[in-house]
């Protein structure tokens, strides 16, 4: 992982057989052969489950859009684990500033922006990481001591090595590590209005470029009726919020400009056996059924290109 203003943090560049990823830490989406300049470009935002954790290049949900979409749809994964709503609006306004015009923006939120999940309104995961790192940092002076040259080091790697150790990974996937569960600072009513400004804004910047625009509430194993018998140790979150995402949807004047691209996918895995396997990404198979959900809602009011 790189710091990245704004957004907090970014992959670094990686190719491999599986998972391969460019200098601005955008993971590769297959496109489709039929594939051309004229195809509609299409924006993935989210965040592990976008971007695809546990599968292959082409196996993830924007790949998957491109190939049901034959062509007509040229998608790329702006995904990136453990983004909540409003980072992802951040790195698509950077990507548009820096001439990114798509034509579709899609938004596939909900997990990361559970009370559980963050400290407060307009955090981030790794918020109280980078505290730590910073808390003394104005008061060091700009000669170089030997505690700077070999003790700082020293300390550093110790202090890596512990976290190693005792936290699997080197950062939350989406809260699949529980030492980064917070005692939620947040109502519920908080995070749906949280997560609903978030999608605003991506909204407001999707119209000013004439880019159709829809936000999806995402699946998880605490809500619908997914079958989940072969899952243990599952994330102790709540995604009660979720009722107050719609509420407001349905109810609030200042959010009616997201009503007619909300699309409610948390019934999306209901009676299915393994598709999870946790309690948040899935298995290709999921990947596909929510690509072509998406396709289908999609084609109900065809995109005209920019």
């Amino acid at each position: 992982m790189n710091f990245s203003s704004f957004t907090g943090w970014r992959r670094k560049k990686y190719e491999s057989a599986t998972i391969n990823i460019d200098s601005l830490g955008i993971r590769h989406t297959k496109r489709h052969p039929a594939a051309t300049a004229t195809s509609l470009k299409t924006a993935f935002l989210g965040g592990s489950t976008i971007w695809g954790t546990g599968v292959l290049d082409s196996l993830t949900i924007p790949s998957f859009f491109n190939r049901l979409g034959a062509g007509k749809y040229d998608a790329v994964n702006l995904g990136e684990a453990s983004y909540n709503a409003y980072q992802n609006h951040q790195f698509l306004q950077i990507r548009i500033i820096e001439g990114y015009k798509p034509d579709v923006i899609i938004s596939y939120d909900g997990v990361n922006n559970t009370p559980g999940m963050l400290p407060r309104p307009f955090s981030h995961h790794r918020e109280s990481q980078i505290d730590v790192l910073l808390k003394g940092a104005d008061a060091q002076t700009q000669v170089l001591s030997y505690g700077d040259y070999f003790l700082k080091p020293t300390l550093f790697l110790l202090r890596k090595a512990g976290h190693r150790i005792f936290h699997k990974g080197d950062f939350p996937h989406d809260a699949d590590n529980k030492s980064v569960i917070h005692k939620p600072a947040m109502s519920d009513e908080e995070a749906a209005r949280f997560l609903l400004e978030s999608w605003l804004l991506t909204k407001t910047l999707a119209d000013q470029i004439n880019a159709r625009y829809y936000c999806i509430l995402q699946p998880n194993v605490h809500v619908g009726k997914p079958r989940i018998g072969h899952l243990t140790n599952l994330a102790p979150f709540s995604y009660r919020y979720y009722d107050h995402v719609r509420s407001q949807i349905d109810s609030s004047s200042r959010y009616a400009g997201l009503k007619d691209g909300f699309i409610d996918m948390t019934s999306a895995f209901d009676n299915l056996d393994n598709v999870y396997f946790d309690f948040c990404h899935v298995m290709p198979a999921g990947n596909l059924i929510i690509a072509k959900s998406i396709l289908e809602r999609i084609e109900k009011k065809p995109v005209q290109r920019n």
